[in-house]
């Protein structure tokens, strides 16, 4: 499965993980840096790598539309603590449709996609 904000190209998520690596480094994970893919060991459910990528690209997007917190969270239509809930890679309860109202308050949308493995 490919996971991530449209207009993100691979090698951004690979930085994106790259970046993160320092807080992740006690998930059972290897990264196929050509395609910025994560990949899981044997038996290890990929989620909270996506969730931390996803998380990533959420705080660049706002950083480069230069969007604080609390404005997210008004075009959002919800709460700062519901934000700061879904950018916190380590809360396992972000919603897929939370997801999308984030990706369009900074102007992208969220491409979820099933590829050949």
């Amino acid at each position: 499965m490919k996971v991530g904000l449209s207009g993100q190209s691979d090698d951004s998520a690979a930085r994106s993980i790259d970046a993160r690596r320092n807080h992740t480094n006690n998930l059972p994970w290897s990264l196929d840096a050509p395609r910025g893919r994560a990949k899981p060991d044997r038996g290890v459910d990929a989620t909270p790598v996506v969730e931390r990528v996803l998380a990533f690209q959420l705080e660049e997007s706002m950083r480069k539309a230069r969007l604080t917190k609390s404005e997210m969270a008004r075009r959002m239509r919800t709460t700062r603590a519901q934000l700061d809930r879904l950018l916190d890679p380590d809360n396992p309860s972000t919603t897929l449709q939370t997801l999308v109202k984030a990706a369009g308050a900074v102007g992208k949308r969220l491409n979820v996609s099933l590829v050949k493995g």
